[in-house]
């Protein structure tokens, strides 16, 4: 351990995350707040560092965290047969029988925009960048593509989410939980809607999270309004108009 890593504990650390990469976040800050707290064969330079981060004494692995629609599951939930049971969980089959092959980019394209398909709400640009990011070519020198996750890795993960709910209150950070007004995501999980299901389970756990409902979005906001939910994601780390409004900008020239 050397000059570095005392350089790190000043650094401010910042989590977003959307969908699974929202609880990715989540459980690393949980994670890192149980160890800080006096776990067993932790490493005290460590604890001061994440103690550091947090800036209240207490301390996890972020200062702030942004949540975008994180995929929260409680023991219940996740414990459903509608969860745990291959031929009656929606997500499950869905992903499986999602297509995993192209003859050509042109096609892929039209296979994302088409009616019905989640993708068909997404920023024109977000649908480019996916086409180029989550495919690869599926032979040497041809033109045909494929997922680069295939959907039998992906789809054995919604049979066992990781619970999460009956943790948050170990998130000692901030957290601004971005939800879409439209979305529809959790609805089946406790028969109420994705908002409600947001304010009255996870929002109420937490010891320092305000929840923000983005109009016009569903799931995937990020996906949807990249420019909107970049105003909100900096306002939620506490710039000012203007500052959000140049970093938004900027975003739209790399985009």
């Amino acid at each position: 351990m050397g000059e570095g890593d005392d350089a790190e504990s000043v650094v401010p650390i910042v989590g977003v995350g959307h969908s699974m990469g929202g609880t990715g976040c989540a459980i690393a800050e949980m994670d890192a707040a149980r160890r800080a707290d006096g776990a067993p064969n932790t490493d005290a330079r460590a604890q001061e560092r994440t103690r550091a981060r947090a800036g209240d004494g207490v301390g996890g692995l972020f200062t702030r965290l942004v949540l975008l629609e994180p995929v929260l599951f409680d023991a219940e939930a996740a414990a459903a047969p509608w969860s745990r049971c291959a031929d009656r969980n929606l997500l499950y089959a869905t992903t499986r029988a999602r297509q995993r092959r192209w003859g050509n980019r042109e096609e892929l394209l039209a296979y994302l925009v088409a009616k019905g398909r989640p993708y068909a709400a997404w920023d024109a640009r977000a649908v480019e960048a996916y086409a180029d990011s989550a495919t690869k070519l599926a032979t040497r020198g041809g033109r045909d593509l494929e997922l680069r996750c295939s959907p039998e890795v992906e789809a054995p993960f919604y049979l066992h989410p990781p619970i999460v709910v009956e943790r948050l209150r170990e998130i000692v950070c901030p957290v601004a939980l971005l939800v879409g007004s439209a979305s529809r995501h959790f609805d089946l999980l406790k028969r109420i809607p994705t908002v409600q299901y947001y304010e009255r389970h996870c929002i109420s756990r937490m010891r320092d999270a305000t929840l923000h409902v983005v109009d016009g979005v569903g799931h995937f906001l990020p996906q949807e309004a990249p420019e909107r939910i970049a105003a909100h994601v900096c306002r939620a780390l506490g710039f000012d108009e203007a500052a959000a409004a140049c970093a938004v900008a900027a975003m739209r020239a790399r985009m």
